[in-house]
């Protein structure tokens, strides 16, 4: 629930051929990219002790690209930031620039430590290996060369170091101007809130949770259902929706209910506070509350296997994401993996097609042509798998999966 970031969600199951974003990143226009460069920012080669060895000894504070092969915004940041002639003399005058894969060897330990879960995640430390500053996302409008700069900037700058509130909140500063101000940092790093938003709401008397500043931070950051700020939300909806508008009022509430209950549908020890808050999305007239009610039944389904529930439950929903291709071909490939109804597998056919017609791509091409290798259809799925191949290489893909599937298609007789 961000303005001015894209959340992907692991909704369900993507096919493994094409691990999907999960990021948080700043993304606006993609049409103005950076022009072609000569230099580039120098990435030290080596572990993360033989990194902060070489800082200590240039006494150079370090900045770390936290990054994953499948996001689609480090690859971006590579390739049109990092060349950049202005970053990349910037940063190797006043770096140890080093790259790490949090997802393979000692970045495994290191994201966890770090506690980074969005990509990119762009990481500085002082020569002694001390966190200074922290940033998320690329700016990837005609500006991001400009940004990236001023964060880097920001990273040498005490003043402007995220250290230092992290510092000043740590110390027991509990203003509450201070303490929204650092809510909203942790946001833009793309931090937990956690404790500092208990800490701020301590300071406020439920009579003033409708302001414009409350509002905006119940809308950022409060997501437990059960917490006062979210139950006086819900209970004076039309004083919030009178200043705020309705869709906006609507839309976190339905957002924060939807994410309670698929938390629950994913435990089965959980039922019965399960079925109890789909009795409350009903009770409390929440908006879109029976398209909610299905995305978690198919979370729970899929969580138990019950592959028939699932089929006749994706069969009700798929007229509430006849629009949204990521969740079609989603589902579609689910139907592909577990159900083998040969009627089923016609219509996840018909909402792959759909995918296909909102954004044709190596992912839902990849998918369609599975689907008719497992309906049978040989010549079609040859010709789907072919085209998947195709755009897979236009966009960079790996898509040796998919040349797997075409020697199975071959095979079909």
């Amino acid at each position: 629930m961000r303005d001015n970031k894209f959340n992907c969600l692991n909704l369900h199951h993507n096919p493994p051929r094409m691990k999907k974003n999960l990021i948080t990143g700043i993304l606006l226009l993609i049409g103005a990219s950076a022009s072609a460069q000569n230099r580039s920012i120098s990435f030290e080669q080596g572990s993360w002790k033989e990194t902060l060895a070489k800082a200590a000894q240039a006494n150079k504070p370090i900045f770390v690209d936290a990054y994953t092969t499948w996001c689609g915004p480090c690859k971006w940041l590579a390739k049109h930031v990092f060349t950049n002639d202005s970053v990349a003399d910037f940063f190797n005058a006043n770096f140890i620039n080093v790259k790490i894969d949090m997802e393979k060897g000692e970045g495994l330990a290191l994201a966890q430590q770090w506690q980074v879960s969005a990509y990119p995640t762009l990481l500085y430390f002082d020569s002694k290996g001390e966190m200074i500053h922290r940033a998320c996302g690329a700016d990837i409008s005609a500006s991001g060369v400009k940004s990236f700069l001023a964060q880097g900037k920001d990273a040498l700058d005490p003043k402007k170091q995220f250290a230092a509130l992290k510092k000043k909140y740590d110390s027991g500063s509990r203003e509450p101007e201070f303490l929204a101000h650092y809510l909203f940092s942790l946001d833009n790093v793309c931090l937990p809130a956690g404790e500092a938003l208990k800490a701020y709401f301590a300071t406020q008397e439920e009579v003033s949770l409708t302001s414009p500043r409350n509002w905006k931070i119940i809308y950022y950051h409060v997501n437990d259902i059960a917490s006062r700020e979210f139950r006086y939300l819900v209970n004076h909806a039309e004083d919030f929706a009178k200043l705020y508008t309705r869709d906006s009022v609507d839309n976190k509430i339905s957002y924060t209910y939807s994410d309670a209950l698929t938390s629950l549908a994913r435990d089965e020890s959980k039922s019965a506070e399960y079925e109890a808050l789909k009795k409350e999305l009903k009770l409390n007239n929440v908006a879109n509350s029976d398209q909610i009610i299905l995305d978690a039944e198919l979370v729970r389904f899929a969580k138990k296997k019950d592959w028939k529930n699932y089929s006749l439950t994706a069969e009700a929903y798929s007229k509430y994401v006849n629009d949204n291709a990521n969740m079609l071909n989603s589902i579609a490939w689910t139907f592909y993996e577990h159900v083998d109804d040969k009627g089923m597998l016609e219509k996840a056919l018909q909402w792959s097609a759909r995918s296909l017609e909102l954004n044709t791509n190596y992912a839902y091409m990849d998918t369609y042509a599975a689907l008719l290798y497992k309906l049978g259809k040989k010549t079609e799925a040859k010709a789907a798998a072919e085209k998947a191949i195709e755009l897979g290489k236009k966009e960079g893909t790996d898509y040796s999966g998919t040349e797997d599937l075409l020697k199975q298609i071959n095979a079909l007789k």
